[in-house]
């Protein structure tokens, strides 16, 4: 099995609850469709790290525990790759995994994400007006939760490759491995930020859970506004002195013009894409609004004009309200996605992510 997701999201349910520091729930995709070498693992297995002997592009949409989360970009020959999302890091050399949210905010009984409970993941792979990878964007949401997490992944070297890859057609994996070697996912840190002092793979549940998979279309990431250039004040001329001893007329006080207002801002916004037919606005992310002073959120026409995808949507107030992407609705017909379980690699070492050596799955 292999997916073409350039345009689109992949949406699930993830249950996270028992994996604990030094699990490793992971689901990412790889070129295994087009790997024509046999591996080591007696097999056609093939990933960024070469863990089982044969190198490919990889994309991680999560490599996971309660404590940590990482989405991360590999190009063939690039083990460590280029991501976000949060945990981990190291000390010899000392240094930090991403940061794009903190512990508080995700963890058990966090604020935004209770990993005690099964949270929604939508990974989109919005593409430019090429049709190439213009990045790698994952939300987590959990229902009863107004706070949703987001990482967004652009301007990677390799996506050139991983846009070819995409194309072709990448296989799905799911895979659950633990080791006592795992701080490089989980682990506190240079910045002590991190959750997981010591990772401990014995008190890992015996399984983790993904359902309710779904395709749809990922929204288009939005044009950078060009910067305003000031406005420059035409120079005053100095007065002309009147010659001495000849009368002068008074002065004709020339009228003063009436201020221009400012213009109001349109009370809407312009989404460029947004993944919920049924709920078009309110289902727009943040990142698919038109920014302020773009071409397109200037108004509804000009909305109309950027994009098949675009739609003005009309608010309350002056300010738009910001949405974040959710699952397909329930009665959307879902494209079935099926994933491969990935448990013969037994205990080899698996180099990847942002982080130094690291344990495979087991």
């Amino acid at each position: 099995m292999a997916l073409n997701l350039l345009g689109w999201s992949l949406r699930y349910t993830v249950d996270l609850s028992g994996a604990e520091c030094g699990c490793n729930a992971a689901l990412y995709l790889t070129s295994m469709r087009q790997n024509k070498n046999s591996s080591s693992c007696s097999d056609y297995y093939c990933d960024a790290n070469s863990v089982c002997g044969v190198a490919c592009a990889e994309i991680d949409i999560q490599e996971a525990n309660m404590h940590s989360w990482h989405s991360t970009l590999h190009g063939r020959d690039d083990p460590n790759g280029v991501g976000g999302g949060f945990g981990g890091g190291g000390e010899e050399p000392s240094w930090s995994g991403p940061r794009d949210w903190n512990a508080s905010q995700y963890s058990p009984g966090g604020s935004c994400i209770d990993t005690r409970r099964p949270f929604d993941v939508d990974a989109a792979f919005p593409v430019d007006a090429e049709g190439s990878l213009a990045g790698l964007v994952v939300t987590l949401s959990q229902e009863g939760k107004s706070c949703p997490l987001s990482t967004r992944t652009v301007g990677y070297a390799g996506m050139p490759e991983l846009t070819e890859a995409l194309r072709a057609g990448m296989t799905p994996i799911v895979s659950y491995w633990s080791a006592d070697d795992m701080l490089w996912m989980d682990g506190a840190g240079k910045d002590k930020l991190g959750a997981c002092k010591k990772d401990r793979p014995s008190r890992c549940a015996e399984s983790v859970r993904f359902s309710n998979f779904s395709v749809g279309v990922a929204p288009t990431l939005p044009p950078t506004a060009a910067p305003t250039p000031a406005p420059t004040s035409e120079p005053t001329p100095e007065p002309t002195a009147a010659p001495t001893g000849t009368p002068t007329a008074e002065p004709t006080v020339e009228p003063t013009a009436a201020p221009t207002p400012a213009p109001t801002r349109p009370a809407g916004f312009c989404c460029l894409a947004a993944p919920n037919p049924f709920d078009y606005c309110g289902s727009c992310p943040g990142f698919a609004m038109a920014p302020e002073g773009s071409g397109c959120a200037a108004s509804e026409d000009s909305c109309n004009q950027c994009g098949g995808l675009s739609k003005w949507c009309e608010t309350d107030d002056s300010k738009a309200e910001t949405f974040t992407t959710s699952h397909a609705p329930k009665n959307s017909k879902k494209a079935p996605v099926r994933a491969l379980l990935d448990n013969h690699a037994g205990n080899k070492e698996r180099p990847s992510g942002s982080g130094p050596g690291r344990s495979w799955r087991r």
